[in-house]
């Protein structure tokens, strides 16, 4: 819904991956002059333990091959929106200069810190994925690193980078691990697009106020309605990631009016949802 306005001027289309949508949200995508391609054509070659939210993982080195008459791909997690467009148009160029790399971000701002003014980490968090995926010696590497967050990406269709990690994401899905399965494959391809852009391939990095991760350190809107991160000098965030999950949705985010347009877009029922999300976070 961010980015609709800007699409004609910025001159680029919008596809919409399908993992289980409502006909009502799709056929109100297609009015908007959305594709949507149904996620679902890939499950068959994932048949293995296989969750219904891992198609939206799964799907991303596929983009290429789902749409097909797009020259450079750029995948934007569901729980985002632009609060600075022209970004898209930046991000487009440089796919176009730099065909062989991919373009992203990290995990790594410095407004990310707790309430002891100590940076946020889970890099024990990572360790335990990573270790559970790679070898000892390429799990340690990559955990003393930031990670990259698959949640924004692009590059051009042409880049190898596409079916590298095409062929990490049918390794780590596919692959029978007994008790560690659940755990290798919950955000497998951040951590195979962290592998892979770590080593054979070349990452171009952006700044992080363009994939900023409310999960890490909650932004706030200041009287003119924009949405900034909480310390000095308070920027403005270009792209609001509302990370994290249905706890942070309902009652973080909601509340303190985060969603795109403060979620004046929501309709009755939907907002019950909401609240009735928040409460069950706060009991628990």
């Amino acid at each position: 819904m961010s980015v609709l306005e800007h699409r004609e001027r910025l001159n680029f289309d919008l596809g919409f991956v399908d993992i289980g949508c409502s006909e009502h949200a799709l056929n109100w995508l297609r009015r908007q002059g959305v594709i949507v391609v149904d996620g679902a054509i890939l499950a068959a070659d994932f048949p293995r333990e296989r969750y219904g939210y891992h198609l939206a993982q799964i799907c991303r080195p596929y983009l290429p091959d789902l749409f097909e008459a797009w020259e450079v791909i750029s995948w934007v997690d569901c729980d985002a929106w632009f609060q600075d467009a022209s970004f898209i148009d930046i991000l487009f160029q440089e796919a176009i200069a730099h065909p062989a790399d991919v373009l992203a971000s990290t995990e790594l701002h410095y407004t990310y810190v707790g309430g002891d003014g100590r940076p946020v980490t889970n890099q024990t968090a990572l360790q335990r994925y990573y270790s559970a995926i790679y070898e000892p010696e390429l799990a340690a590497r990559l955990t003393g690193l930031p990670a990259i967050n698959s949640g924004f990406i692009a590059s051009h269709r042409s880049n190898p980078f596409w079916s590298a990690w095409k062929r990490q994401i049918e390794d780590i899905y596919l692959r029978r691990y007994g008790e560690l399965g659940a755990v290798s494959r919950h955000f497998g391809e951040q951590f195979s697009l962290n592998a892979l852009l770590r080593s054979d391939h070349a990452v171009r990095l952006f700044d992080p106020l363009y994939n900023y991760l409310c999960c890490w350190k909650t932004p706030f809107r200041d009287e003119d309605g924009t949405v900034r991160a909480a310390l000095p000098p308070y920027p403005a965030i270009g792209m609001v990631h509302l990370a994290g999950g249905w706890r942070h949705f309902g009652d973080t985010y909601n509340e303190r009016g985060l969603l795109y347009d403060r979620g004046t877009y929501l309709q009755a029922d939907e907002r019950r949802v909401l609240q009735k999300v928040a409460q069950s976070a706060r009991f628990r």
